[in-house]
Parts: C-alpha cells; sequence; structure tokens
C-alpha cells in the first residue's frame, strides 16, 4: 500500500472513530448488558441489581467511575452516588464541554437523595452517550437508570395528638 492511501485510510478512520463514540468495545459491552436486561425477571429479585451492576458496568470505559457506580450506584437514598460523581466527573467532564451537565461545573453535592439522583443521572446519560453514542447511550440510560434508584420511605417522628 502507498503512503498517500494509508494517509488518507488514516484520516478517515480518525474522522469516523471520533465522531461517534469513544468506548474501545461498544458493541461487546451494549450486547452484554442488553442480554443482562433481557433475561432479567428470570432472576431472583434479589439478584437483578448485583447482575446488572456487573454485566453493565463496563459501559464506562473509566476504571475509576466503573468501580465506584459498581459499588455505590444501587444505594439506597443515593448514600453512595457522591462517591459516584467524585470519581466520575472528573474523568468525564473534560471530554463533554459541548453537552456538559450540572455536576461539570459544580463542586457542591446536593443533600437530598432526589438532587443526588437527578445529578448523577443527567452526568450517567451524558457519559453513556460520549462512549456508546447517542441512541445506544440513551437506550442503557432509560432502562438502567431507573432501576438502580432505590428510595427508601422518610422517616417521620411518631406523632402524638394531645389528650
Amino acid at each position: 500500500m502507498n503512503g498517500r492511501m494509508l494517509l488518507i485510510l488514516l484520516a478517515f478512520a480518525l474522522l469516523c472513530g471520533c465522531a461517534h463514540y469513544h468506548h474501545p468495545r461498544k458493541q461487546l459491552v451494549i450486547n452484554r448488558c442488553k442480554t443482562q436486561l433481557e433475561v432479567l425477571g428470570f432472576s431472583a429479585p434479589d439478584q437483578r441489581t448485583p447482575k446488572i451492576l456487573k454485566e453493565c458496568d463496563a459501559v464506562f470505559s473509566d476504571e475509576k467511575c466503573r468501580t465506584a457506580w459498581r459499588t455505590h450506584a444501587a444505594q439506597c437514598n443515593a448514600e453512595g452516588i457522591p462517591a459516584v460523581l467524585q470519581a466520575c466527573a472528573p474523568q468525564y467532564c473534560p471530554h463533554l464541554k459541548e453537552k456538559a451537565p450540572r455536576a461539570c461545573g459544580s463542586d457542591s453535592i446536593p443533600t437530598t437523595p432526589s438532587e443526588r439522583y437527578e445529578l448523577w443521572h443527567e452526568l450517567q446519560l451524558e457519559i453513556l452517550c460520549y462512549e456508546l453514542g447517542d441512541n445506544e447511550g440513551a437506550l442503557i440510560q432509560s432502562v438502567i437508570g431507573p432501576r438502580l434508584k432505590c428510595m427508601s420511605a422518610p422517616v417521620t417522628a411518631p406523632v402524638t395528638v394531645p389528650k
């Protein structure tokens, strides 16, 4: 192959490869996660979340983010979300300049579980779209996002009725 043809192929590969997604094993990751989600109903209820975390964690190509997500993303009342935000935001926000979610511009972590989930949901969607492409990222987000949200009933003090 002559040098000119090699340069043309290299330029084409760079242009095409950078325009769509960044995950090195995109299709394998998507297939594993989708397959797990399709057979989720056959799993025991207490095994569903661990299986999603195991089979879908590879959607995050960054090891720190992947580990934090697998460890903390499914904790009730968003207790682990700060750890996930702290692991993922520094790794991905520099790449999300055009679509940077609020988590990329703030150092503070919300205190309420619903605000934490909202902040993480926005960042996770942009990470998945960055890694897998817009369509596949949105699809995976729509399925795993709600399944990992765990909210306990609010604890209220007992009410005493005056006599």
